[in-house]
């Protein structure tokens, strides 16, 4: 099974269908701070970082009662995924 089956299957199912977004500061910050609840980081929730982070293939920081993302680890995360293979439909539509 693939991590993000592993993620999406570990997720609450009202965390991943919340409408509360959250506003990442600017682009390029080396840390960032997580997501509220429901919210998305590089679109991943909260829930979803943890579980990477709690597998080793994340980072996370404490600052005070404040947690962090190193976001370098974030985008190594992300760069490691697999690309989708999307497959043309031959079915033509009547």
């Amino acid at each position: 099974m693939s991590i993000l089956n592993t993620l999406n299957h570990k997720i609450p199912r009202g965390l991943s269908r919340s409408k509360v977004r959250y506003e990442a500061p600017a682009y390029g910050s080396k840390m960032q701070p997580l997501p509220p609840v429901g919210g998305r980081l590089e679109g991943l929730s909260r829930a979803a970082i943890y579980i990477a982070a709690a597998s080793g293939e994340i980072t996370l920081k404490k600052f005070g009662t404040r947690t962090l993302v190193d976001m370098a680890s974030l985008h190594a995360f992300l760069d490691a995924l697999p690309n989708a293979e999307i497959r043309r439909s031959d079915a033509k539509k009547a």
